[in-house]
């Protein structure tokens, strides 16, 4: 049973990925054949030692944050505060009915359990865990805010992808043409 449910994540998330570079990147590529190419991409990172492939992780995470808050220093312009009001305005249940899709973004965290072996010091590990995660809430929250600020409530509740379109409305001139690119 937790073979299926590890696959069926698996799907979810390279069908998630092959979409997004299909809509932004290549389009007119069909998306099968990125997430074919994703799906290779990860069966030669899983070939190799287990330490390299978080390392690998290790960097990517590193590289996003420094494209987010790039994104949203160069962004600083556009904010406009008053979007914010609508946020004041949503019921308790919209809250919680929000936060069944971003239950999605969370996926995964299990890998850590996995990986549990490879820590030096698993007494640690569950401290780890949490802050990691703590983390990846508060980069969303403070996404999700900047999202709202820049392009308002009911723009970001029709947009699919907010934060690449984030990404799209970084000018920076003749230095880098498409900013969105460092997300994807």
């Amino acid at each position: 049973m937790a073979i299926c449910i590890y696959f069926c994540v698996a799907a979810y998330e390279i069908r998630s990925i092959s979409l997004v570079v299909n809509m932004y990147l290549m389009e007119n590529v069909d998306f099968k054949f990125i997430a074919f190419c994703f799906l290779l991409v990860v069966a030669y990172g899983l070939c190799g030692s287990r330490i390299a492939l978080v390392q690998l992780c290790s960097l990517g995470l590193y590289v996003v944050i420094g494209a987010l808050g790039l994104s949203i220093l160069l962004n600083i312009n556009n904010i406009d505060l008053h979007h914010l009001f609508s946020i004041i305005k949503t019921s308790p249940m919209g809250y919680i009915n929000g936060l069944k899709n971003a239950g999605f973004a969370f996926l995964g965290f299990d890998v850590v359990l996995y990986y549990n072996s490879l820590v030096s010091n698993s007494k640690k590990a569950p401290i780890y865990v949490v802050s990691g995660l703590t983390l990846v809430a508060m980069l969303y929250t403070i996404t999700y805010l900047v999202c709202i600020c820049v392009f308002s409530q009911p723009v970001v509740s029709k947009l699919v992808y907010s934060v690449v379109e984030l990404g799209k409305g970084v000018d920076i001139g003749g230095f880098l043409e498409r900013f969105d690119a460092i997300f994807l």
